[in-house]
């Protein structure tokens, strides 16, 4: 039987050495796609839903407010953040792409890519309740008002980008210098979540968010992101 693949060499024997070197490109670009796809559904079905320490999942309970809609404007955004995965290796780069293993950015960034809607929702709360539907903690922290989520969102996905190593350009979000409310929360964002970041016993009794090396990692990247909010 024969393939498109080998009915386009033989149409093309004038070039097929240019037809048989696109051969691997072609089976890339198919599986790369296929990636995404799966990237795309999975992103999908953890839509509205918090991973625990532990692993498990939990439904958070709905926001009544812009927020859900929001993250699922967004969500292609943190999926296609989700296909550069582990990230680059940056001997030598600037900041905390440069000041720490890939595999420990790599496992900071994994966590924040599939955990971020959850991330988020923590730091722009607006219930009594946290992302489990229980009550509060750490309540002497100042969460960022809902109304705001577009900016904490962009503090965050600038910060897995800054763990990624990766271009810039394209998923990066810009912070405008004329806009001081976006750099306020971007500024806020980043602070909280260093608070809630659990690495050790800074709370009793609640399992560490990852493991220590990709935790200072992520530390790393909220001071940066935060820094340069604040024009540091």
């Amino acid at each position: 039987m024969q393939t498109r693949a080998t009915s386009h060499v033989k149409r093309k024997n004038k070039n097929t050495v240019h037809a048989r070197a696109s051969f691997p490109q072609l089976i890339v670009a198919e599986l790369n796609d296929m990636v995404s796809q799966e990237t795309a559904r999975e992103f999908a079905r953890l839509r509205g839903v918090c991973t625990l320490s532990t692993g498990d999942e939990t439904r958070m309970p709905p926001t009544g407010t812009g927020f859900e809609a929001y993250m699922a404007s967004v969500e292609h955004l943190w999926a296609a953040m989700g296909d550069m995965l582990p990230g680059k290796e940056c001997p030598g780069g600037r900041g905390v792409a440069g000041g720490h293993e890939l595999m420990h950015r790599s496992a900071a960034a994994l966590r924040l890519i599939r955990n971020h809607e959850a991330v988020i929702r923590d730091v722009c709360n607006p219930l009594q309740t946290n992302v489990e539907g229980k009550e509060l903690t750490q309540t002497h922290l100042t969460r960022v008002h809902v109304d705001n989520v577009r900016y904490v969102e962009e503090a965050l996905r600038m910060v897995t980008i800054r763990l990624l190593g990766v271009d810039e350009g394209g998923q990066a979000p810009i912070l405008d210098r004329n806009n001081p409310l976006q750099a306020q929360v971007w500024a806020a964002t980043t602070m909280f979540v260093t608070a809630r970041l659990q690495l050790g016993n800074e709370k009793k009794g609640r399992a560490p968010d990852m493991a220590a090396d990709a935790g200072l990692a992520m530390r790393a990247a909220l001071t940066e992101i935060g820094r340069e909010a604040i024009g540091l």
